[in-house]
């Protein structure tokens, strides 16, 4: 008989828990996860939080908590977890009453790009964890992992160079809008520039004086293709990078810059380009940028490079491109003719047998990859 009774009262409690699990388990429930930085670069280490709370009285025996993120983002922990062309996430956890648990789950960025987790699935059970309840939980956190820039000891001689063509011709052009004083006229002056205030004012002609700016003023345009029917993607992100790495030296150096590309942005779907960048206040943004760049989204040179380029065939322009078919050296060969003021930053694997035509050969400068590194 007592055996009887406990069967009946096991059953009711059964029934009367699996109810109240059925309608309650989720209220008070609250889940989260975030990463503790907004950004990182290439190959830095950053931390996710998954925070799960249980503000009632009622105890979650086995709470199941899954999300999924980018496999470019490798986790220390890997208990739980099962990385395919994803890294999937299946914690389980037991919550007591008004409990709060946080988790901290390190990580290394291995790759540029644009991270988001935007859903978690909970999966809560009964006291007997014999009935399965599931929710889906929206969320919104989102990871920038910024391109490294380029700091092999080879690309660094390249740089040298590079400022070396450009810095040395800072005095072959004047820029009318920037005033820098006033000085005596001399007789291969342009009367236009006469000052004539101070010449009324001292009797003598003056003349404005005007800043140098070619060193000022560069273009640098980042075109990526495929030289071979093999899509290696090493060389297009190093270009990435290098970009990165020219856009920092010239900004220490007060140069103005215009960025163009052939590369969409995965968020806003629009081609990369910045029309001004003279100082660091632009530095987050420009990297921002470049970690949402969509390398297997690129548009033609002819469709959207080509007119941009002649546009000013006078202004100091750098091509970063890993890109040697002969279509583009036509392009250019055509452009060397009317702008000498040109460098071609060339990013090639070592087995790369790309022939650089004679016209381009000293407007060629070689960036030898390494390999894939960060």
């Amino acid at each position: 008989m007592v055996i009887l009774w406990i069967v009946l009262f096991t059953g009711i409690l059964y029934v009367v828990q699996a109810f109240i699990y059925e309608k309650y388990w989720k209220v008070g429930v609250l889940t989260q996860v975030h990463f503790r930085q907004p950004a990182i670069f290439e190959g830095e280490k950053g931390v996710l939080e998954e925070v799960v709370e249980n503000a009632k009285a009622l105890p979650i025996v086995a709470l199941k908590v899954k999300f999924q993120t980018s496999r470019n983002l490798r986790f220390t922990d890997v208990t739980n977890t099962v990385v395919t062309d994803n890294y999937y996430r299946n914690d389980i956890l037991s919550v007591m009453p008004y409990r709060k648990i946080v988790r901290e789950l390190d990580f290394t960025g291995q790759r540029r790009g644009y991270y988001c987790i935007d859903e978690m699935t909970l999966v809560g059970t009964d006291l007997f964890m014999q009935r399965q309840m599931v929710s889906e939980n929206p969320c919104h956190t989102t990871l920038y992992v910024y391109p490294k820039p380029y700091r092999h000891q080879a690309f660094s001689l390249t740089l040298q160079k590079l400022n070396g063509e450009i810095l040395t011709k800072r005095h072959l052009m004047e820029d009318p809008f920037e005033f820098r004083g006033i000085r005596e006229y001399e007789p291969y002056d342009d009367i236009r520039f006469i000052h004539w205030k101070s010449t009324a004012k001292t009797g003598e002609l003056k003349v404005i004086q005007k800043n140098y700016t070619a060193t000022k003023n560069i273009r640098i345009f980042m075109y990526l293709n495929h030289s071979t029917m093999i899509h290696r993607e090493e060389p297009l992100e190093n270009s990435i990078r290098i970009l990165a790495s020219l856009v920092e030296n010239y900004l220490s150096l007060g140069s103005c810059l215009e960025i163009y590309s052939n590369c969409e942005d995965c968020v806003t779907g629009q081609i990369f380009s910045v029309k001004k960048m003279q100082n660091a206040g632009y530095r987050e943004n420009f990297y921002k940028a470049l970690a949402r760049l969509d390398i297997t989204k690129l548009h033609t040179f002819e469709e959207n490079m080509e007119e941009k380029l002649f546009q000013d065939i006078n202004a100091a322009t750098i091509l970063v491109s890993p890109y040697g078919n002969a279509d583009l050296q036509e392009k250019l060969r055509e452009y060397v003719w009317q702008n000498d003021s040109f460098y071609w930053v060339f990013p090639k694997r070592k087995d790369d047998t790309t022939v650089i035509h004679e016209a381009l050969e000293r407007h060629v400068l070689p960036v030898v990859l390494e390999g894939k590194e960060v």
